[in-house]
């Protein structure tokens, strides 16, 4: 996972984790951990963040 892209988006749509967490359905700590570097989250997961971002899964999938 892209975790500039995801950590410029927040930023960007001026998001706290906390809130995109809700917006995707999942924990906070998903999002925390994959941050981090701490866990990979799954596709399902990315498509859910990426869908509440309103963007395409593929940004976050793309490697920098």
């Amino acid at each position: 996972m892209n975790t500039q892209a995801l950590k410029e988006l927040i930023a960007k749509k001026q998001l706290t984790i906390e809130k995109l967490a809700a917006e995707a359905g999942i924990s906070p700590d998903v999002i925390y951990k994959a941050l981090a570097g701490k866990r990979k989250p799954t596709l399902a997961t990315i498509g859910k963040i990426a869908a509440a971002l309103g963007i395409e899964p593929g940004i976050l999938l793309k490697e920098v």
